[in-house]
This record gives structure tokens, sequence and C-alpha cells, in this order.
């Protein structure tokens, strides 16, 4: 027994070893970023706060359109990555079961993070914040707390959250609640699915 828990932390320690200072997303997969040529670029985007959320029986998603999925005390919610692949949708702030959650989304790098705060009674204050070294910057609180999304200096602490297809997670969160967008940020149209 003492062996095999021996054995479980040094694959843990190695693995979190590995994953340090790894390439993430597009990166990794050596495709090119379309900000290679410029790449800084600083400007702060309002975060989408609590936004409306359907019923996942009556969300008209495709099965396999990818979903960010939280649960937070028995509550189930699923966020669409195709929406918060606009550049105004990469940080959807919202309340779940009473917590504090953020979700944060880089199409780009093709990279997730949900933070939470459970000290906190409303929504997060983090905002985009630009694009930096290769990822998306985030704005924690005021202006002079920038930080790259992958840091782990994050004064927020990472919820654990899937990707999943929306059929799989509907099929198992029939109850669950789903954020589906609704704004065309180059457009400036509605886009939500039908409910």
């Amino acid at each position: 027994m003492v062996l095999l828990l021996l054995a479980s932390l040094t694959l843990a320690i190695y693995l979190l070893a590995w994953q340090e200072g790894q390439p993430i997303g597009r990166e990794e997969q050596e495709l090119n970023l379309p900000e290679d040529e410029n790449p800084d670029t600083p400007g702060e985007i309002e975060p989408i706060i609590q936004p409306d959320l359907v019923p996942a029986k009556e969300a008209k998603l495709a099965d396999d359109e990818m979903m960010i999925a939280i649960e937070v005390g028995g509550q189930h919610q699923a966020y669409w990555i195709r929406d918060l692949s606009q550049p105004g949708s990469h940080v959807v702030n919202d309340m779940v079961g009473g917590l504090a959650i953020s979700i944060t989304y880089c199409d780009q790098t093709d990279f997730a993070r949900v933070f939470s705060d459970p000290e906190k009674d409303k929504p997060l204050k983090l905002r985009t914040a630009g694009w930096m070294q290769k990822q998306l910057a985030l704005q924690v609180g005021s202006p002079e707390h920038i930080h790259l999304h992958d840091d782990k200096m994050i004064p927020l602490d990472d919820y654990p959250f899937v990707r999943v297809p929306f059929g799989q997670w509907r099929s198992e969160h029939p109850d669950g609640l789903v954020y589906v967008g609704g704004i065309d940020w180059e457009a400036g149209e509605e886009t939500r699915p039908e409910k």
C-alpha cells in the first residue's frame, strides 16, 4: 500500500514538472498563431456577466458542439466553446450555486481555465486584457494586475471543468443549464441559437 502511494505521488510530481513550461494549444501543435506578426496587443474587453442560460433540453446545439462543463454543489452548467471563441466572449463571470465562477477560453491557443473565489458573493472582476506573449492576457481586479492565461500566480482558485460534446453532456445532465451566447461580436448581431 505504501509503495503504491509513493508511486502515485512520484507520478503526480513528474507530470506536474513535465507540464510546467509546456507550450499550450496551437503552439503545442506547431500551428502558426495569427498574431505572430504582432505578438503583444494590449486591450481591455468587458466580460460577460451572469448571462442568460437555457435548460439543456431546450438548447438547440448540435450534439458535437464542444462545451466547458462545470458542477457546483450538484448544479451542472455548460458553456458553448464556439461562443467563447469570439473576441468579446473570452471571459464569462458567473455565479453558480452561490459560488463566483469565471469561465475563460482563448480560441487562438485552444486553452481554457475556470476560476473561482469562495470568498466572493458576486461575480469576479476578471476581464480580457489583450494578447501578450502568444496567449490571452487577463486583468484580475484593477488594471495593474495583468496575468497571462496560464499564469499559476493568478490570485484565484482553479476550478475543475471538463470539455465535453454537448450531446454527451445533455444526456448525463438533462436538468443542467447551458450558456449559448447570443452576440456575434464582429457583426454586432444576435446569433443565439433558437431556444
